[in-house]
This record gives C-alpha cells, structure tokens and sequence, in this order.
C-alpha cells in the first residue's frame, strides 16, 4: 500500500522573518510632540528570529509534551523527537529523522521527492496542515499494523472501533469523518515507528 521515498535531509527548515526600521535624526525636543517620540508599538519586529512564520505553521500553538504511552524506550523517544521537530515546523529535522530509516520512508504517495519541500509547500501555501496533523494523531490511542510497527491512530486498523472514530473528534471535520466511515477505512494522516526505533511514514490518503 505504501511507496517508499527517502526523505531528503536537507536544511529546508523555515526562514528568518525579521524587519528593519529606517534610521532617523531626531529634531530636538522642543520642536517635537510627545506624543511621537517613540514608535508606536505596532511598528516593533516581530518578536521571532528564527524558524517560519507562526501563521505559516499549523503546530504552532501545540505542546510538543505528548501524553506516555506504553511503548518500547526508542519508539518512545523518537515519538518525542517527530513531536518537538513538528511543532517547530523544523521540516529539514523531520526529513533528518526519516533519512535516518536506511530501508526508507514513505511521505507521500505522489511524485514528491523531497518530504521537506513537500510539507514546507503543503504548510506555507496553506494546502493542508501537516504538521498539526502530525503531533494531534501522536497524542491519539495507539495501534499495531501489519508489520507488528506501532501505528497512529488507533482508527488505522482494518476494522475501526466506535472508539477509534471518536478519538478523531476535533483533528477532523466531522462530515470528513463520516465520509471515511463511509469509504470503510480511515484514510488520513497516519504515522508508524518500528519497534527498533524507525520512523517508517508519514502519510494521508489511499
């Protein structure tokens, strides 16, 4: 079901957005009403120096602290690592930890071929939220596939529960889920870990 892809590990993670004032000679201080001797507060820079844009990452108001689960100690520590770099929308560190898979990793089932560039384009031109996605599923119930790999969501399974469509509420719209209980599968952004410790993909779709 899956094509494997290699992520990239480039350093495709976000860019500096900083802002620089003109410099002016004040006139003296009798010449110049109080009420401008100082810049108004909106024309201070933002307060970020690195990373993307806040409105350009979807993760960007979620805790990076997942909820423990009982995972074996390199799943559960690379669950943290995808969570951290997720909610920092570090794209180059996300596809750094994919790259670190040497039998490779699944991020899309398109021509892609960078995973950077492809979440980096899917969050910067508002397309999807791949990053808030990721860190919401992570926090969801976890589950076993096929290949023995700890799976999220739990509705990742062949035949969900009652529960593992509740646990959905609020990372999708409800008619969308309803139209994947429809198709009888779930079919969003679902993510595994080996048991060794590999993250294996990343992906959304059918």
């Amino acid at each position: 079901m899956l094509v494997a892809l290699v992520a990239g590990c480039g350093g495709d993670g976000g860019g500096t957005t900083t802002s620089a004032e003109p410099t002016t000679t004040k006139p003296p201080a009798t010449t110049q009403p109080p009420a401008t001797t100082d810049p108004p507060a909106t024309t201070e820079p933002p307060a970020t120096t690195s990373g993307p844009p806040a409105a350009a990452c979807s993760a960007a108001g979620l805790s990076a602290k997942l909820t423990p689960q009982d995972l074996p100690e390199p799943v559960a520590e690379l669950r943290e690592r995808i969570a951290e770099a997720a909610v920092a929308c570090d794209y180059g560190g996300l596809a750094a930890i994919a790259a670190e898979n040497p039998e490779g990793f699944s991020f899309t089932f398109g021509s892609a071929t960078s995973a950077a560039a492809y979440w980096r384009r899917l969050e910067t031109q508002g397309a999807d939220e791949p990053m808030a996605r990721l860190v919401q599923i992570l926090e969801l119930p976890v589950t076993r596939n096929e290949l023995g790999a700890y799976a999220w969501p739990s509705a990742y399974t062949e035949n969900p529960t009652e529960a593992d469509w509740q646990a959905l509420a609020g990372i999708y719209p409800p008619e969308q889920l309803e139209l994947m209980r429809g198709a009888g599968s779930y079919l969003g952004y679902r993510t595994a870990i080996s048991a060794d410790g590999r993250w294996l993909f990343f992906v959304a779709g059918d």
